[in-house]
């Protein structure tokens, strides 16, 4: 959220804008230390943080991608170079200049700036960020998810700045939440998919590729997921035998580098958009960032550096949940989808999963700060667990119960030092002992060698000293045992004391509360709106967003259904309407105006029939066959069957490239165009969630175009015959 207020400047006023952090999803704290426990964010640490320059022009490259994206049109299959893109949309020079002299100010920074005046690079060191920012700058952890990143709290620009700027990234920013992926079990037991059951039930034949480097496709990893080069030699021997030497080969990786140990999601990826389009160059990009909408505009720029970029880009990866829970606000969301609509002016075609939660239908979470002090519960008890506060309590609540109470454990706080204020150790005292662990604090920064040796519960505090140095620093040690204490003038010592924790009660029903001295209690808000989450980026209108199918009986050869291991992703936007996807406006409508009488569909007013509507389109997702680290498993997901539609892709590509033409392109309007090529899902639903069963609302596949399985599944020899003609 930005708030425009005044900052007195001497006799003058200086507008500003306050940039507020989102609120902190649950399971993540503020932390003086990092997750590991050994080090804090000191003031001379460096600090980088990335702004983005507003572009220009952005209203006439959408008119221009509509234009050369239409078969219908008399511009179709025109397009421009990344560098024409970046040239086209440059940014003003005056609002480059008000950032650069914004920064020009700035004690303690260095910025470099790229040669459109768009990126705008900056490092300082904390301190100098927190007073060019007025804010402050710490750790952020999860230990559930075993996550942390370094970031800012509410932070202050000057308003030419904040007019001048898209976005700032590095500010603020969580990654997504680490799921396991969808391998199946015996009790799934889906029918086994692989590059010649894909190949057989769509008609995958007729394209010879040459090879070349003229026509290439990628896929794009973020947040640690690798491949295994061994995994691709087993996976082409074993399920593409008649695949050429080298086939098996990544022709190149782009972004951070790649580690060889496999991650089941990168491996699905790549090897089913290799297994389905052998012989076509492929690469493997990879961005291991801890930042869902900073590593999107970061992999999304480099494919714009890039003149001759690959054709296709296969995307497993998106968020079906409130974005800002991520500290994805709209400014970032706006500057990745900017980066969507210049990539499909190069005439390039971005493919992503549609999703793993079906309709995304999340109950409401609880208020936390609506807490009633001295009361407890009455109702039915469906667990107990150990909490640190009341806070953490509701949070659990919120996922799995209908009401808490809170009650603080019988013994006080352990003694010793609370590390606030000035109680940070006792003074002109030291511990006699060997150190496991020693490094130095900035003056001012004293009380963080209190904070350090604290630790989480159930982790007993370490002993600490802190000694001063002549040059007004501190030299902190950590102790896990010792010996007497000494006098030693100016120096602190002690063992931090630890917070009261509690018994949390969780009720699956409340039906009332009494009086309880020290308990606190509350109840999660019962549902007053539905709220439906399609995934993003599935849902810009500039991808091709892919749902999931699987066999009916779980057997090859028979017709498909929407899947049921897990929800295949879809629904209609609430961030962005069908204004640039009129492709799809009449196929959307004639669902909506005929909705299926299902008691599963959502209410009138829970989503926007007018919002851009996911998938687009559907294929196979259960049971793919995959290698991970030498062994066989049936994995599933949208992340299944998205790569296999890129890998058709790159094959319609190839032999348009061979005929003459340009590559595909954004296809989503040739698709609507075309919906003839694809066989119609009538049975399923998405009212299914990701490994939480049924939901109470979603969307029933049916006749034409439906939020489950869009237009269906691909029959590639049709598709192919109307991209030649295209």
């Amino acid at each position: 959220m930005r708030v425009i207020f005044a900052l007195a400047a001497g006799a003058a006023a200086v507008s500003a804008t306050l940039v507020e952090r989102p609120s902190l999803p649950a399971g993540w704290r503020e932390s003086l230390l990092s997750l590991a426990e050994d080090s804090i964010v000191t003031e001379n640490d460096d600090f980088n943080f990335h702004i983005i320059v507003k572009d220009q022009n952005m209203d006439e490259l959408r008119s221009f991608v509509e234009r050369v994206s239409d078969p219908t049109n008399s511009e179709y299959g025109k397009a421009m170079s990344a560098s024409e893109v970046a040239e086209f949309t440059r940014p003003s020079a005056e609002d480059t200049a008000a950032v650069t002299a914004w920064l020009d100010a700035a004690d303690g920074c260095s910025y470099s700036v790229d040669e459109f005046g768009r990126h705008i690079w900056v490092s300082c060191s904390v301190q100098a960020a927190e007073a060019l920012l007025s804010t402050q700058i710490g750790h952020l952890i999860n230990r559930e998810q075993n996550q942390e990143v370094i970031r800012a709290r509410d932070y202050t620009i000057p308003e030419e700045v904040s007019n001048a700027a898209a976005t700032i990234f590095g500010l603020h920013g969580l990654p997504i939440p680490v799921k396991p992926a969808l391998v199946s079990t015996s009790i799934t037991n889906p029918a086994n998919v692989t590059p010649a059951v894909l190949a057989d039930t769509y008609k995958i034949s007729g394209v010879k590729p040459a090879g070349t480097d003229v026509n290439r496709m990628a896929v794009a990893e973020f947040q640690n997921q690798n491949e295994e080069d061994s995994d691709l030699v087993a996976f082409f021997k074993e399920y593409v035998p008649d695949a050429q030497p080298g086939d098996e080969k990544i022709s190149k990786f782009v972004g951070d580098p790649d580690q060889q140990q496999p991650g089941v999601e990168a491996s699905l990826d790549i090897q089913y958009i290799m297994g389905v389009a052998p012989h076509v160059q492929s690469e493997f990009w990879l961005y291991d960032g801890m930042d869902f909408c900073a590593d999107l505009e970061n992999w999304t720029s480099t494919i714009l550096k890039d003149d001759n970029g690959p054709n296709v880009h296969s995307v497993s990866y998106g968020w079906q949940g409130n974005l800002t829970t991520l500290q994805c606000t709209d400014d970032k969301v706006n500057v990745v989808d900017d980066n969507f609509v210049k990539i499909a002016a190069t005439r390039a075609s971005i493919i992503f999963a549609s999703g793993d939660s079906g309709s995304g239908y999340a109950p409401p979470q609880p208020d936390c700060s609506k807490q009633e002090q001295d009361v407890v519960n009455e109702g039915t008890i469906g667990s107990h667990l150990q909490t640190e506060g009341a806070d953490e309590c509701c949070e659990y609540a919120g996922q799995q119960a209908a009401g808490y109470s809170f009650e603080a454990s019988g013994s006080p706080p352990s003694p010793g030092p609370t590390c606030s204020a000035t109680d940070f150790g006792k003074k002109d005292e030291a511990f006699v002992g060997t150190p496991i662990q020693e490094f130095q604090l900035p003056a001012t920064q004293e009380f963080l060698c209190c904070a350090v040796a604290r630790r989480s519960p159930p982790l007993k505090p370490y002993y600490f000293n802190l000694i001063p140095n002549t040059d007004g620093t501190f030299n902190c040690s950590l102790y896990s045992k010792v010996g007497s204490q000494q006098k030693r003038k100016g120096a602190y010592s002690g063992q931090p004391s630890q917070p009261q924790t509690g018994n949390c009660t969780l009720f699956s029903e409340v039906t009332g509360t009494k009086p309880s001295k020290g308990t606190i209690s509350g109840s999660t808000a019962a549902p007053t709106s539905v709220t439906l989450w399609p995934s993003w980026p599935a849902s810009s209108a500039y991808v091709t967003a892919v749902g999931a199918t699987r066999f009916v009986d779980q057997t090859v050869g028979q017709p498909e259904m929407a899947t049921d291991q897990f929800g295949s992703g879809g629904g209609f936007s609430s961030m962005f309407d069908q204004t640039n996807a009129k492709w799809q406006v009449d196929a959307v409508a004639a669902y909506v105006n005929n909705p299926p009488k299902d008691p599963t569909y959502p209410p009138e007013g829970s989503f926007n029939p007018k919002g851009r509507a996911t998938p687009d389109i559907s294929a196979l997702g259960e049971g793919y066959q995959v290698f991970t680290g030498g062994e066989v498993q049936p994995v599933g997901g949208t992340s299944a069957s998205t790569p296999a539609f890129a890998g058709m892709l790159a094959l319609i590509n190839e032999e348009r490239i061979q005929n003459g033409k340009p590559a595909m392109g954004l296809i989503n309007s040739f698709l609507y165009q075309n919906a003839d090529c694809f066989t119609d899902v009538t049975l399923g639903t998405n009212a299914i969630g990701r490994g939480t069963g049924p939901l109470k609302y979603g969307f029933n596949a049916t006749a034409g175009w439906d939020p489950a399985t869009g237009l269906g599944t691909p029959i590639f020899d049709k598709l192919l015959e109307a991209a030649l003609k295209a």
